[in-house]
């Protein structure tokens, strides 16, 4: 069985797990940890993977990401949730954090840790978690803005479009983000 970390409204652990089955019975004011990966290739393309049948929000385009299990990172998590979904191995020097976004809901609240990884992998050698993951595609910006304005993709995946210039324009000592 796997169990979740509880987080206050602050982002403190607060000692306690919980059964990932029972995430939805979390109290007011309790989070748990969710972690996310937007791959970007040298083209600018961005690894978008569909979720399998049966899965909540079947169908939906997302980026690769998951729950972060008790007593681990956020970090340690991601890695995993790449490794595990579509077989794709990183190092975590090759992370960059975006952001922490804060979702309250009724059900299920989550801190929402966003990476971004610079990444070209083919898409034949990715390999699927069949119950997680039924297709993967890249898409240029202009295609993962009309998915996202379709049912395609969660709603709340469009924050992204932001961050995306300030990724794909960032440049260190004046070189571009793949050299």
């Amino acid at each position: 069985m796997e169990y979740l970390d509880i987080y206050d409204e602050n982002k403190v652990f607060t000692g306690r797990k919980i059964a990932r089955e029972e995430s939805a019975k979390i109290g007011k004011g309790e989070y748990y940890l969710y972690v996310q990966c937007w791959i970007i290739n040298s083209k600018g393309e961005i690894l978008l993977t569909k979720r399998s049948q049966g899965r909540l929000h079947e169908g939906w385009w997302e980026p690769t990401g998951g729950c972060v299990t008790a007593g681990e990172d956020s970090i340690t998590g991601i890695i995993r949730e790449l490794e595990e979904e579509i077989g794709v191995k990183v190092d975590k020097k090759e992370l960059n954090f975006i952001t922490t976004k804060k979702e309250t809901k009724a059900v299920r609240s989550c801190f929402r840790d966003i990476y971004y990884i610079r990444k070209d992998i083919k898409i034949d050698e990715l390999i699927f978690d069949p119950i997680e993951v039924c297709e993967a595609k890249w898409v240029s910006i202009e295609e993962f803005n009309k998915i996202s304005n379709s049912n395609e993709m969660s709603p709340s995946l469009k924050f992204f479009t932001k961050e995306y210039d300030k990724i794909i324009n960032k440049k260190t000592k004046g070189e571009s983000i793949f050299s």
